[in-house]
Order: C-alpha cells, then structure tokens, then sequence
C-alpha cells in the first residue's frame, strides 16, 4: 500500500486495492518468465547501488519499489512494452476489482 502511494494513486485506487487485499497465499508453483523479470529488477538494484555509490542500508523499500515499477517491462506473449505503474492504475480502476473480482486487464499477470 505504502509502494502504491508512491506511484501517485489517489483514495479511489487506494480504497480499490484495500478491498482486493487477501492473506499471502505461498504456492510451489514456478514461472521461469517471472523469475527472469524478478532477476532483471535485482541487477537494476545492484546498478542502482554500485553506480550510486550507496549502501543496501541506504534505500527505502516503497520509494525502490515505486522506482522498479515505473520503467517499461516485457511479458511472455505480449507485443507491446507494460508500464508495471500505470498496468497496476488500470487494474484497480477497471470494474472487476470495484466487485473484489480483480482480474489483470494484461494477459499473463
């Protein structure tokens, strides 16, 4: 919520994705494309910190978390680049999740 804030939503997002909140689910399952993606935002960490000269210790999770969402990111099957801010805007403004049905309008996530 506090990473969301970051990105500018407004109390009509914010109240969308209070009420899509539901407890932490782990599953074995795995998805080597998210894997990939989930690599790709360590190593623009570890340029973050090496071409800052910065410690670990240093950032902050929301205002680094808003940081990793606001660039372009390629999902398996989809043409065009995705916007991970702006994906995330639309999924909480979309129908679906005003019913706690949310679904991502992006095929894939």
């Amino acid at each position: 919520m506090n990473t969301l804030l970051k990105t500018g939503a407004d109390d009509a997002l914010m109240d969308h994705a209070t009420a899509a909140l539901s407890p932490l689910v782990c599953d074995s399952n795995c998805n080597r494309s998210v894997q990939g993606t989930l690599n790709q935002m360590g190593q623009d960490i570890e340029h973050l910190l090496w071409y800052e000269n910065a410690s670990i210790m240093d950032l902050n999770p929301y205002r680094t978390g808003a940081w990793l969402a606001d660039r372009p990111c390629t999902v398996k099957g989809v043409k065009d680049c995705i916007w991970p801010v702006q994906a995330m805007h639309a999924l909480l403004r979309s129908p679906e999740s005003s019913e706690g049905k949310g679904r991502s309008p992006i095929q894939g996530l």
